[in-house]
């Protein structure tokens, strides 16, 4: 089963939840980026069928520590995930870890919602997309 590793970086100076689109930084282990530099709400992930997924939260600073506290499908979207996100095992690292469903005959794209905090104080969130390739 093939794994995708998901990193946002977080540029934590001068950070609200106002300015949060245009302060993280998406990559992913296909090198797809935001389809609109700058604005992590156009940030679109394309993976196979019973991909592993796991997000990688860190801070540009490389001192502030961003912690999930949720990813969660948005309303009335197709729901990817046959494992749903969840905080990673082990106790020392800040990952999320997924699974998404097996590909069916189109590709099925859905928003998905992030939820952090920045040194467990301020709250933000980002909304990128998650896309299943057929199939897989």
């Amino acid at each position: 089963m093939a794994n995708c590793v998901i990193t946002f970086q977080v540029d934590t100076s001068n950070l609200s939840q106002l300015n949060v689109q245009t302060k993280v930084l998406m990559t992913d282990c296909n090198q797809d980026v935001d389809d609109t530099p700058n604005d992590a709400r156009t940030f679109h992930s394309k993976v196979s069928g019973n991909t592993n997924i796991v997000w990688h939260p860190t801070s540009k600073n490389g001192t502030d520590v961003i912690t999930i506290s949720q990813i969660a499908n948005n309303a009335n979207q197709p729901n990817v995930w046959s494992t749903p996100p969840q905080p990673d095992n082990n106790p020392k690292s800040n990952d999320w870890t997924a699974q998404v469903r097996a590909g069916g005959t189109a590709s099925v794209v859905a928003d998905y919602t992030i939820y952090f905090n920045v040194n467990g104080t301020l709250n933000c969130y980002l909304d990128p997309k998650m896309e299943v390739k057929p199939g897989s």
